[in-house]
């Protein structure tokens, strides 16, 4: 999805963007505290010039409140936690596992051994051939 805004001065700005749902499903699987979740619900709707007053007022509610009354926002807290937990362990199953050992043909960084550089014999060259003296590259058979 692309984002396309004209700025005041006429200047258009172009960004890639990913879809709407895929955002509302990131910001959804965050885990949040259940006080973060009253207090959304809580100041939902308010003016931002009283924002700061509903906030105290809502931080005042919170601790006043019993344990039996925060629940739904502490059950729904778990929920999310438990639900971010289970994204990060199938993200982390779907990862290529690679042996990491310093022989491992997979290993990260391990790209520059694929070739090697010969810089010929100096037997068979003659010092003064100067159009010989660049090494030359070749690729390693077997790799």
């Amino acid at each position: 999805m692309t984002k396309i805004k004209k700025l005041s001065n006429g200047a258009i700005i172009i960004r890639d963007a990913p879809p709407p749902n895929q955002q509302q499903r990131e910001i959804r699987c965050q885990p949040v505290s259940a006080y973060r979740l009253f207090m959304d619900e809580y100041t939902k709707g308010c003016d931002m010039k009283k924002y700061f007053e509903r906030d105290h007022e809502g931080h005042r509610k919170w601790k006043a409140m019993t344990n039996a009354e925060k629940y739904p926002f502490v059950w729904r807290s778990k929920m999310l936690e438990n639900y971010h937990k289970k994204l990060l362990k199938e993200e982390a199953s779907a990862i290529k596992k690679i042996d990491d050992e310093a022989d491992s043909s997979d290993a990260p960084g391990r790209e520059h051994e694929k070739y090697e550089v010969s810089y010929g014999s100096s037997e068979s060259e003659s010092w003064s051939d100067s159009s010989s003296s660049s090494p030359t590259t070749k690729q390693k058979s077997g790799i």
